[in-house]
């Protein structure tokens, strides 16, 4: 049997977009309970809910005698938020990966506009390390390409100057443990990584946004082929 959503969560979910979509901006003030009762068809009581569950949400703020009023974004309770939400549901490492897709792709598009000379030192000498360490693994020696690897994408989240990429990106160090595994098991894809990283390096360093985006985008989306078929193979589901 299909779960039913309540009305409350309805309002919730239709006062979400509103604010999504700037109908609502932090700082306004929302209908008053009659008038979003009279908007929805409903009694009070789901309206009173929804705005306690947005209240919670840190969405919005009730000020007594005053109204409700739309609240600033709160970035770090909502990266809290979703860091809790991963323990939890113990989300898989592709669907983790699709995420990757949407943010990282754009956190490439961004760092290419607003990169400056010390974003472009740092990722320079994060791409000659990774760069390193994939020689030393293809030559058996120790390495430690993981590491320079998350770092590497750090820095070109760090370069878009805005820090919820950033925050996204220290979120899924762990998960990407589980990615960077499978992608070198072997040394059948390291030659592609150096290329992806080089890739993207030059697009940054020539400030081109369309080329920064594209070149993640097939560094991802090779990671996915890779990961998908490495659990495949092994068993894992993903979880």
């Amino acid at each position: 049997m299909a779960h039913r959503i309540s009305t409350s969560q309805l309002i919730v979910k239709e006062i979400q977009e509103n604010i999504a979509n700037k109908l609502y901006i932090p700082g306004d003030k929302l209908p008053t309970e009659r008038k979003l009762a009279e908007q929805y068809g409903v009694s009070r009581i789901p309206v009173r809910e929804a705005i306690k569950i947005l209240a919670e949400m840190g969405l919005v703020e009730s000020r007594h005698g005053s109204g409700t009023f739309v609240k600033e974004p709160n970035t770090a309770r909502t990266i809290e938020l979703m860091r809790q939400y991963l323990q939890l549901n113990r989300q898989s490492a592709l669907e983790i990966l699709q995420l990757r897709g949407l943010l990282e792709t754009q956190a490439a598009r961004e760092a290419a506009l607003n990169r400056d000379k010390e974003d472009m030192r740092r990722i320079a000498e994060l791409e000659e390390k990774c760069a390193r360490e994939i020689d030393n693994k293809l030559h058996g020696n120790p390495h430690n390409f993981k590491q320079a690897d998350f770092a590497f994408h750090r820095a070109v989240a760090l370069a878009s100057h805005n820090h919820i990429f950033t925050d996204f990106i220290n979120l899924i160090h762990n998960s990407m443990g589980l990615h960077q595994g499978i992608l070198t098991a072997g040394n059948e894809n390291m030659d592609f990584i150096r290329r992806h990283h080089h890739e993207l390096r030059l697009a940054l360093e020539n400030k081109d946004p369309a080329a920064a985006q594209a070149a993640m985008a097939r560094h991802l989306e090779h990671i996915l082929v890779v990961v998908k078929n490495g659990m495949k193979v092994s068993g894992i589901n993903g979880k």
